[in-house]
């Protein structure tokens, strides 16, 4: 059975001032009064299923129908480890371990704040992250390595970096080749882009639009772009890549809460769009 889980805690977030027209509804439904918004929770993908909660209330998208029915509520899920156990770091050195393990030495003009090392699923591409005293007037870090030819390939100023199967992100923003080659730009900065399964391919918003894109990381060239026709470019959605990247679901926030956006990756297309009961007119639900 395919399953995949993305956590996140729950969140009230004020947009307007409240109203005394605006009552609380007493049964589960989506916010869509301009009075405050709940946090997309606990996203979990299966064979028949995408399940996920608005605040409190929890709710099942049946893939076979495009239907979203309410279920009972879930606890918020505790958060992921973000420690890569493969690797470990500190000021001198970094390990990158699979079925052996390589190290390289490391030297930084200040010591750091934190140190932080990662490797890609495949374990043939890894990174440092090095963030030095604010006061030393020194700049991040970050520093790639090819672990296949065991060498350093690139090492330059920046906040973050991602080893992707074929490659390397950099600050959310710049793709690089497993070379060190600049490839180019994501069209958007995107702090939830998410990769498309075993592909190259990976799925961002841009937020400027209100689109979400398909790009080929090997390439930096956009293999779809598909409106979401959202009620702001700027809201934000939560991603979820079906299995053998086949599907692409967007899970929309504040004024589209809950909505759900299915997409064939194959044709970049729109194929379907549903929505748990809204909230009456007058109404909203505040946990």
């Amino acid at each position: 059975m395919a399953r995949a889980l993305v956590t996140g805690a729950l969140l009230i977030a004020g947009v307007g001032a409240a109203r005394a027209d605006v009552k609380p509804s007493p049964t589960p439904c989506v916010n869509r009064e301009k009075v405050g918004w709940r946090q997309v929770r606990d996203v979990v993908l299966e064979a028949k299923t995408l399940q996920y909660c608005t605040g409190d209330d929890c709710w099942s998208l049946e893939l076979g129908t495009n239907k979203v029915v309410p279920v009972a509520r879930r606890p918020p899920a505790p958060p992921a480890p973000a420690v890569d156990t493969h690797a470990t770091v500190d000021e001198t050195h970094v390990e990158f371990c699979a079925r052996t393990c390589k190290s390289f030495p490391l030297a930084f003009a200040s010591p750091g704040t934190s140190v932080i090392a990662t490797m890609n699923a495949a374990r043939t591409l890894g990174a440092v992250l090095h963030m030095p005293d604010i006061e030393s007037g020194q700049s991040p870090e970050v520093i790639a390595f090819d672990l296949v030819k065991g060498k350093q390939v690139g090492r330059i100023a920046a906040e973050r970096i991602t080893p992707l199967d074929h490659g390397f992100l950099v600050d959310r923003a710049t793709l690089y080749s497993p070379t060190w080659r600049k490839l180019g730009a994501l069209p958007a900065p995107d702090e939830v882009w998410i990769p498309l399964g075993s592909t190259d391919l990976i799925a961002l918003r841009d937020d400027t639009k209100g689109d979400l894109v398909i790009e080929d990381t090997t390439t930096a060239k956009i293999r779809a772009r598909i409106a979401t026709r959202a009620s702001d470019p700027s809201t934000f959605f939560s991603l979820v890549a079906g299995p053998g990247a086949k599907r692409l679901y967007a899970i929309g926030w504040v004024a589209d809460e809950g909505e759900v956006l299915t997409i064939d990756v194959a044709s970049g297309k729109l194929i379907g769009r549903a929505t748990p009961t809204v909230c009456a007119a007058g109404t909203h639900r505040v946990n």
